[in-house]
């Protein structure tokens, strides 16, 4: 099955709120540590980014747009197999896997820019509901994988409430 390019928008927005966000929550060590820990869990980071970003505008994650769940099997998922692929001791092989990652990076830039075209629709926000940080740790067991995890990874979704950016980086593009 190849990608349905019907679903990619006309234009799209690569620099955005959403992707500023994910910037912004990657330079924290402890976010990253967090993310590629559940990554290895089966958790998808960008769906982390995502739930989170959302919190920090008092909105539930609803679920992912099908042009976003195509992009990320089609596309991501397809550059991060093959870089993965590439054994990290092979010198000869490095500067090949740099590119692949780099590849892979901009498939996640081009993911989020889709999430966040889609999230323009008004969604389910909770201005009278619960504090923010509760808002987004909902927001993450949402996305989780499973129903139930174990105490590592309660900590780990802890450690994300604690140490994701609280600000939305929205200017005046807010959706």
């Amino acid at each position: 099955m190849t990608y349905n390019w019907d679903n990619l928008p006309a234009s799209l927005a690569l620099d955005n709120p959403l992707w500023r966000y994910a910037l912004a929550a990657w330079r924290s060590p402890e976010v990253e540590h967090a993310c590629l820990e559940l990554q290895a869990r089966h958790w998808c980071v960008s769906h982390i980014l995502i739930a989170a970003w959302l919190g920090t505008q008092d909105r539930h994650y609803e679920g992912e747009a099908e042009s976003v769940r195509q992009w990320r099997e089609q596309i991501t998922g397809i550059l991060r197999a093959a870089r993965k692929q590439i054994p990290r001791q092979q010198p000869a092989l490095s500067p090949f896997r740099k590119q692949l990652a780099s590849a892979e990076l901009e498939a996640e830039r081009v993911e989020l820019a889709l999430a966040y075209e889609s999230l323009k629709r008004p969604g389910k926000t909770d201005s009278n509901g619960p504090a923010q940080p509760d808002l987004t740790r909902n927001n993450l067991l949402t996305v989780s994988p499973t129903p139930n995890f174990d105490l590592d990874t309660e900590r780990l979704v802890d450690a994300l409430v604690r140490h994701l950016p609280q600000d939305s980086f929205n200017g005046a593009d807010t959706p």
